[in-house]
């Protein structure tokens, strides 16, 4: 939004200086009311709609015996009452500004022959809600209908092959069909449309420009394996829940979907060398993301205040970010492959449930606070052969050499904290079981973590069942998961402790709370 924003009241400074230059004919004029015109000698141009004229305006096809072609600059007044205009299909062209800050039009539409509408032609007439235009339109000028707010009705014409910066910015179209010959969609062309909420890129498209849909209604969106470019913040700010990005797309912008807080899911491209800065920063439900094999870079903020729960990093990947993965208050623990050689300053600053980075290679060069404000207890560790560690500590952080470690998490999003955390299961009739829960177990440690069991001990023991423990040993990096079901025996609060053993040196075992309350059916 604030890209759509500044973007906007830039293009608004372009028009109130060319507005102050001001047009004078040069050429023989004449007055057929409640027009004036001028005489090119072949052709007549309407210079001047009378802001006397009320209702429904309709330009002649003929002035003289000659065809009328074009719509003036300033033709059409701002302090104008007519609420509707027609064009004949003599007219070709309506020039920059001819209808712009006509306040009470309401209605626009071309008979056809229309070929071009310049810059600005309809700029802010704030009550227009419906447009017509014939299938002979191949340009819409840069801001043609910005901040036309009410205007819901045009269907681009199925001719056009060029769509101006801004063209249909701020409107309140609900859909949008992109022509055939159609191949780049501008910046901001629909940026700030908020009921526009579904559209798909044809196979026509292969460049979607800075900020083409930024802050409009967008749910859902399509595009199609031609489009190889998609410019800075153009999904900024959407309404968007998953994408999938194909293979075809070879340059991407800054910050494309940043804001997208209803983002869960992205699918990008295997191909992809690098994630711009901001690219999914502020995507508050995105949970899971994995780096494409043949990135190398993660810029600048990439990930920074996402939902982001677990993250697989490639093996390519050369350098990290400044603040990539900041504030990631969900991220328990990352591995970072020997590619790695560059981490930047910040770049997992505020991940406050972080407990654990596991280094399969030498010590990169690493800036200030890439590890501050991280879990009690934050741990590094490394492999046996790993050059540049230092133990007991490295860049102020507790490390350790080759060891296992365990990690616990609900549903593979929240990791549990060792003896504080509780696992409430509710109201249950006794007798009867609750639902099962699922729980996943990982190692996120350099060696083999062994000896994996679950159990229940003390108090209620009996009424927490746990099983189908799937592994007793976990390989570096690799995960297990185990079941509960809460089958009370008795009315009122049940509860017990689960431990699950392992060969982890300072969890061993690691424990949570279970509770629960059993209820008795009165009849």
């Amino acid at each position: 939004m604030q890209h759509f924003m500044r973007s906007v009241k830039n293009h608004i400074l372009m028009l109130t200086a060319v507005s102050a230059l001001g047009w004078t004919p040069s050429l023989s004029a004449g007055e057929l009311y409640p027009f004036t015109y001028i005489d090119h000698g072949s052709t007549i141009s309407i210079s001047k709609c009378s802001n006397s004229a009320t209702g429904i305006v309709s330009v002649p096809a003929l002035i003289d015996g000659k065809p009328v072609t074009e719509i003036d600059s300033y033709a059409f007044g701002s302090s104008s009452f007519y609420t509707e205009v027609v064009l004949p299909s003599s007219v070709t062209k309506i020039a920059p500004y001819a209808f712009s800050f006509c306040r009470l039009l309401q209605r626009f539409s071309s008979l056809g022959g229309l070929v071009s509408i310049d810059s600005d032609a309809f700029y802010f007439c704030d009550r227009l809600t419906s447009v017509i235009l014939p299938a002979s339109v191949t340009t819409i000028g840069d801001g043609a209908f910005t901040a036309c707010q009410r205007l819901s009705d045009i269907a681009l014409p199925a001719g056009l092959t060029s769509l101006g910066k801004f063209a249909l910015a701020g409107t309140s179209i609900t859909e949008v069909e992109i022509p055939s010959g159609l191949t780049v969609i501008s910046d901001y062309a629909f940026g700030g449309c908020r009921s526009l909420k579904s559209v798909v890129i044809p196979p026509n498209v292969v460049s979607i420009g800075e900020g083409a849909f930024s802050a409009s209604g967008l749910t859902e969106l399509t595009i199609s394996p031609s489009v190889i470019s998609i410019g800075n913040a153009a999904f900024e700010r959407t309404f968007l829940t998953s994408v999938v990005i194909p293979s075809t797309v070879k340059n991407f912008g800054n910050a494309v979907f940043r804001k997208c807080r209803f983002m869960k899911e992205i699918t990008l491209p295997s191909n992809m060398s690098s994630i711009g800065d901001e690219m999914f920063s502020e995507c508050e439900s995105l949970r899971q993301v994995t780096i494409p094999a043949s990135a190398t870079s993660i810029g600048k903020s990439a990930f920074a205040l996402s939902g982001l729960t677990s993250i697989r990093i490639s093996s390519k990947v050369k350098t990290i970010g400044e603040s990539a993965f900041q504030d990631c208050t969900g991220l328990s623990t990352v591995t970072i492959p020997t590619s790695v050689s560059d981490i930047g300053l910040n770049a997992f600053y505020g991940c406050t449930r972080m407990v654990s980075a596991s280094f399969l290679g030498d010590a990169p060069l690493m800036q200030q606070q890439v590890f501050g404000l991280a879990a009690v207890g934050f741990k590094i560790f490394f492999s046996k052969s790993s050059k540049g560690f230092t133990v007991p500590r490295w860049h102020g952080y507790q490390t350790s050499r080759p060891a296992p470690e365990i990690v616990v998490q609900v549903d593979k999003l929240l990791s549990l904290k060792d003896g504080e955390d509780e696992a409430v299961f509710g109201n249950v009739i006794v007798g009867k079981k609750s639902s099962t829960r699922t729980y996943f177990i990982r190692n996120v440690g350099t060696k083999k973590l062994t000896g994996l069991s679950v159990i229940t001990r003390e108090g209620d023991f009996a009424d927490f069942v746990p099983k189908n423990l799937t592994k007793s040993s976990l390989a570096p990096g690799k995960s297990a998961s185990f079941q509960l079901v809460f089958k009370p025996k008795a009315r009122g609060r049940r509860e017990t402790t689960v431990e699950i053993l392992s060969s982890d040196a300072n969890e061993n075992p690691f424990d949570f709370k279970l509770t629960g309350k059993g209820l008795v059916l009165i009849h």
